[in-house]
């Protein structure tokens, strides 16, 4: 007669919480796993006790047993639990108490070492049948409370009851009317030990406190009403023994309020107390089972408890698969909608992909191609997606340089933009379609991560050749507004630059007049002749550079950057405007800078910038008193740049001014376009550099501009009207 259990969660609503380890039978030393002997000694004390309560409980039913037999043998359940949770390490502690417990009743030490082997190997033979059948302890399946009942009770009863009546007659122990009726008895009692004790020792063994709390006050309430129940039944108080017979089965109700409401610990409560109380009222002679023979009401006491025992335990398991099948039902239907919304969200974003103009691809680690869109498809000239998907997209259409050379895969930025979180992007690339022919494409690449891992990239582009296209028309355009602008500035130094082609002229006729009416005489002086004709030379060369200062502003032709010197640049200018400033009677103080490098960059463009400053600054000195007309010019250098600044002593900007300055339409004087600053900011922005305005200490305004001694390498054309910045002087 041994103890069944094991791990799992009772079936019901107080659910029981398995081991984080499962012990039992795949715990076994036979099976790989080594127990310590602290343990083994542990678990031999606490089975050998458990068995030695329940065998003394089960022999105190003195007035319904024979020899050592009786209807109801609790220690048995005891044992088949113990084999159950512990494994068959526990077989010592259930033979060594066994023995015991047989030893104490009538029998000889030798029937007591039978009947205690026929116990330990029924016990032993139960759990092996048990683990077979894959038997989970939670008794949350049908299957699981069937394979305890007929497995766990009658079968390995079977067992502990023929090796225990052979023992018992083959030693002269005769119990019941003869060897049938023991037998039956001996079998009855261990499997109604098994089906009232083990289901409880599972139960208790892996129940979750923390869920049994909330149900304590209906388990108080149920006991009550049960106990109660109990002794009006079995205690004859109401009704006739006959009537008792049928009235036995009214504690069926209450059996059946522990299985749905409380599960298998509330089935196994139950049915434990109505034993208990069923089987100590026939000792006091009451009850319906205590109306025949001492073997009748034994077999009817075990029928009567196998009836609620099954009945209770297939019951709740019931209930448990029913709502394990619910959860599993909401867990499916849970999925079902994480799966739909998945393939919602996939097929959103695939939507996207295909309506979106941005040409879009992914690879992978190895650079080949895992998706694409119809847009990237269009851009690259293929015909259908299985001309891409798992192929190297470096070799279809990033292989080669804008220059013809070949462009190495492992150099390619895609790859880095696996290495890094923030990806790459590229204001202008080279993009290669099936064809053939190239294009200029901007390209954006980001790492792909599951996760943490990098698992590819993802690319965009978009082809940028109408933007190219653009952007020539528009350098085209603004180079047409910058030749306007030099024409207008050159308007009006007309008068000036006609006064400075003048003198030159004037003397040269003069000089030319002279040297006739010498040459005429007899006796022409010709060391005077040869000086006329010197400063006619001079005079000639004064003209010259005057007109062709003239024509090279005035000249049209295309942006070119190359290194040039900006002094002499400046000095030009100088000499270009000097005339129109001595002809409003104002000063150009001029202070060219030492160690300048050569600046890169367009120099008629950058003369344009300078004449202009000087223009205004001349403009808005023109009234002020004679001690005030003074213009500055400086040169100088800054940090990596060459600066030119131009100050004035005029009445300066006012805030509202200066915040306008350099917008285009913009301007303070009475007939000026509002041209000059906005696209003299052009023009220092197109060589990557700054223009700056400030008021001056005492009066008037300094501009700034600074160009780089070496040009930046990507130069934005397309960059628009420089910002002015503001800083007091």
């Amino acid at each position: 007669m041994t103890m069944h259990s094991t791990v799992g969660h009772t079936c019901g609503r107080i659910r029981a919480v398995p081991p984080a380890t499962p012990v039992g039978l795949s715990r076994d030393p036979g099976r790989g796993v080594a127990y310590s002997a602290t343990s083994l000694v542990t678990v031999t004390i606490v089975v050998f006790v458990a068995y030695l309560i329940a065998g003394k409980l089960g022999q105190a039913t003195t007035h319904i047993r024979s020899s050592n037999l009786g209807p109801v043998w609790p220690a048995y359940g005891v044992a088949l639990a113990a084999v159950l949770l512990c494994g068959t390490r526990a077989w010592l502690g259930i033979a060594a108490s066994a023995f015991v417990v047989a030893a104490s009743s009538p029998v000889s030490p030798l029937t007591a070492a039978g009947q205690a082997m026929g116990a330990t190997l029924g016990a032993l033979s139960g759990g092996v049948l048990l683990r077979r059948a894959g038997f989970d302890p939670a008794l949350a399946r049908l299957r699981d409370a069937l394979s305890l009942i007929v497995l766990g009770g009658m079968t390995s009863g079977v067992v502990s009851a023929t090796i225990g009546m052979a023992v018992l007659y083959a030693t002269g122990v005769q119990a019941y009317s003869g060897i049938a009726s023991g037998w039956l008895i001996y079998w009855l009692g261990d499997s109604t030990g098994v089906l009232l004790i083990t289901p409880l020792a599972l139960a208790l063994a892996t129940l979750s406190a923390s869920r049994a709390r909330g149900r304590v006050a209906e388990f108080c309430l149920l006991g009550a009403l049960l106990t109660l129940a109990c002794f009006l039944i079995f205690d004859d108080v109401l009704l006739s023994p006959v009537t008792l017979h049928v009235l036995a089965f009214a504690v069926f109700p209450f059996v059946m309020w522990a299985a749905i409401r409380l599960g298998v610990i509330g089935v196994s409560v139950s049915t434990l107390l109505i034993a208990v109380i069923a089987t100590v009222e026939p000792a006091l002679g009451s009850g319906p089972f205590s109306q025949n023979t001492t073997f009748t009401n034994a077999v009817l006491l075990d029928v009567f408890f196998a009836v609620l025992t099954v009945s209770g335990l297939t019951l709740c398991a019931v209930i448990s698969e029913r709502e394990d099948a619910e959860l599993e039902r909401s867990r499916f239907a849970r999925e079902q909608a994480t799966l739909d919304a998945v393939r919602e969200s996939e097929d959103k974003l695939r939507l996207i992909l295909d309506s979106t103009a941005e040409s879009i691809f992914g690879v992978d680690l190895a650079g080949c191609c895992t998706f694409c869109n119809p847009a990237c498809l269009r851009a690259l000239g293929y015909d259908s997606v299985e001309q891409l998907l798992g192929k190297d997209m470096h070799a279809l259409i990033h292989h080669t340089r804008p220059d013809g050379t070949p462009f190495p895969s492992e150099e390619c930025p895609i790859g880095n933009s696996m290495r890094g979180p923030t990806g790459v992007h590229f204001d202008e690339d080279l993009l290669w379609r099936a064809d053939g022919t190239s294009f200029p494409a901007e390209r954006w690449a980001y790492p792909q991560l599951r996760g943490q891992e990098v698992v590819g990239a993802v690319v965009a582009f978009i082809d940028i050749t109408k933007r190219k296209q653009a952007e020539q028309q528009a350098a085209a355009l603004r180079d047409e507004l910058v030749h306007l602008g030099r024409v207008t500035t050159l308007d009006a130094l007309a008068g000036s630059l006609a006064h400075e082609i003048n003198q030159p002229l004037t003397a040269v006729m003069a000089n030319a007049e002279a040297a006739i009416r010498l040459m005429a005489t007899q006796a022409p002086p010709l060391g005077e002749v040869r000086e006329m004709l010197s400063d006619i030379r001079n005079d000639n060369q004064r003209a010259g550079e005057v007109v062709q200062r003239m024509r090279t502003l005035l000249k049209k032709s295309a942006t070119r950057y190359e290194p040039f010197e900006m002094n002499s640049t400046v000095a030009d200018v100088v000499k270009l405007i000097k005339g129109n400033a001595v002809s409003r009677g104002i000063a150009v103080d001029l202070e060219l800078g030492p160690d300048l490098l050569p600046v890169q960059g367009d120099r008629v463009q950058v003369q344009q910038v300078v004449l202009n400053l000087l223009m205004n600054a001349c403009d808005a000195t023109q009234e002020q008193d004679t001690s005030r007309r003074r213009v500055g010019l400086r040169t100088a250098r800054r940090d990596q740049m060459a600066v030119v600044e131009v100050s004035d002593q005029g009445n300066g900007l006012s805030n509202s001014e200066l915040a306008l300055i350099f917008e285009p339409f913009y301007t303070t004087k009475r007939d000026g376009m509002g041209l000059g600053l906005s696209i003299c900011s052009a023009i220092v922005r197109a060589h990557g550099g700054t223009l700056e305005v400030a008021r001056n200490p005492n009066a008037g305004m300094t501009f700034t501009a600074g160009f780089p001694f070496s040009l930046p390498i990507a130069r934005d054309a397309r960059a628009p009207v420089a910002t002015p910045h503001h800083r007091e002087r």
